[in-house]
């Protein structure tokens, strides 16, 4: 449920190597598609629903005001920050801003692409070549698709 990157330098050693957790992975974007489903579903398959939603940009603004995404590496997270409290904070704000279920999908899923984006592109030393995604979100073509558009000079696939 939460991002991490592992940079390995294409002639570096292991002294090189970078590892830290980047935010939240899939465990928000399980949040909303439950919360869109009304429980019927844990994960929005192939991004299948995101997909289908636009992108609330004030929601979007406000969540990356969250300032763990600003924290330098070595950091790390979990569930103890990205859990129930924090995604009830994003539904209420999501209400105040007349944001659907819909769209709520849609925008975590972008978040999370950003603030993986937003690690990479800050904290590594060096733009990477390639980025292979693993783990449940390399399923989700909508978070793919934003983290292509976002890391334009990378290759990104699963």
């Amino acid at each position: 449920g939460i991002g991490n990157v592992t940079y390995i330098p294409k002639d570096g050693g292991m002294e090189d190597v970078l590892a830290f957790d980047t935010g939240p992975g899939n465990v928000l974007i399980d949040r909303a598609i439950c919360k869109y489903s009304g429980g019927k579903m844990k994960y929005d398959e192939g991004g299948a629903v995101s997909g289908r939603y636009a992108v609330s940009k004030p929601l979007l603004e406000w969540l990356l005001t969250e300032p763990y995404m600003t924290v330098k590496p070595p950091k790390t997270t979990g569930r103890e920050r990205y859990n129930e409290a924090f995604f009830d904070k994003i539904v209420k704000k999501a209400e105040e801003l007349g944001v659907g279920d819909g769209e709520l999908v849609s925008t975590v899923t972008a978040y999370t692409a950003e603030t993986i984006a937003y690690s990479i592109n800050t904290y590594l030393p060096k733009k990477p070549d390639r980025l292979i995604v693993g783990g449940g979100g390399s399923y989700n073509q909508t978070l793919m698709g934003h983290l292509r558009r976002l890391l334009i000079e990378t290759e990104v696939r699963q």
